[in-house]
C-alpha cells in the first residue's frame, strides 16, 4: 500500500515521444517563419489604413492580430519545452509546441477567407 510520503515518479521519456517533439518544434518554427514574412505587408497595408480609417483601434487590432505569428510560435515552443523537459509531460509538450502556432494560423486563414467573401477586401469590414 503507497501513502503519501512515497516518492512519485516522473513518466518516462521514450524516443517516440523526442522525435514527436522535434517535429512539433520544427512545425511551430515554419509556422513563425511565415508569420514573420507577413509583417512588411502587414505595415504597408495597415499604415494606410490607420490613416484614413474612422475607427483606428479595429484597425490596429486587426494588424496586432495578422503580425502575432512569431510570438504564437515562439510562446508555443517556450511552453511546450518547459512542459516536456521540466513538468516531465512528453505529450502535453509537444501539443503546446504545435497547436498554440496552428491556431494562430488557422485564425489567419480564416480571416483571410472572410475578408476576400464577405467583406468584400475590406480588413476592418466596415467597422
Amino acid at each position: 500500500m503507497r501513502d503519501g510520503l512515497d516518492a512519485v515518479e516522473a513518466p518516462r521519456i521514450t524516443v517516440l515521444a523526442v522525435f514527436a517533439m522535434v517535429l512539433a518544434s520544427l512545425v511551430a518554427m515554419a509556422i513563425g517563419w511565415a508569420g514573420f514574412q507577413l509583417w512588411i505587408p502587414n505595415v504597408v497595408t495597415f499604415s494606410n489604413l490607420q490613416a484614413v480609417s474612422t475607427n483606428p483601434t479595429v484597425e490596429q487590432a486587426v494588424y496586432i492580430f495578422l503580425s502575432a505569428g512569431p510570438l504564437t510560435a515562439g510562446a508555443g515552443l517556450v511552453l511546450g519545452w518547459f512542459a516536456f523537459l521540466i513538468f516531465r509531460r512528453p505529450g502535453t509538450g509537444w501539443r503546446l509546441a504545435l497547436f498554440l502556432p496552428l491556431m494562430w494560423a488557422v485564425a489567419v486563414l480564416a480571416y483571410m477567407a472572410l475578408v476576400s467573401t464577405v467583406c468584400e477586401g475590406r480588413f476592418a469590414c466596415g467597422l
